[in-house]
């Protein structure tokens, strides 16, 4: 029953797939090129791409970031895209609760005009501040 809904919402999404990336990227639509909507059909085809995709239906209740940060207790890095329309338009809410959690020491919070792939639509605004962070945090190791 899995498969077969699985199956279904591929076929669903499949010709959306442009517009529904343009749809999560409102700050830069045109970084949906040619070659991510082709990579995301062509995932979207592996024989174990419906398995993943129903997968989360079998796994057991997820741990809260909170837990995850507390066993973690290193230096954390959360670039966020505040224009994320997932989440029904939680993502600035989302984004200033990270502070509430986590320690100015701990935390660096990166909040960029961007929708949910920060990493791709706005590619040089977040590796510039990953190179920096790792920089910073490598500090403590030389």
């Amino acid at each position: 029953l899995l498969a077969a809904g699985g199956k279904a919402l591929f076929a669903y999404l499949q010709p959306s797939i442009k517009s529904i990336c343009q749809n999560v990227y409102p700050d830069n639509p045109d970084a949906v090129d040619p070659r991510l909507t082709e990579n995301i059909f062509r995932d979207s085809e592996d024989p174990g791409a419906v398995n993943v995709l129903t997968s989360g239906a079998k796994l057991p209740p997820p741990r809260t970031k909170n837990e995850l940060f507390e066993d973690f207790g290193g230096p954390v890095l959360v670039v966020q895209g505040l224009n994320d329309p997932l989440g029904a338009g939680t993502a600035r809410t989302r984004y200033e609760l990270y502070g509430r959690v986590l320690s100015d020491e701990q935390l660096k919070l990166v909040g960029l005009e961007s929708g949910h792939c920060p990493m791709h639509e706005s590619p040089e605004p977040v590796n510039r501040e990953m190179r920096a962070w790792i920089q910073e945090e490598m500090k403590a190791f030389v």
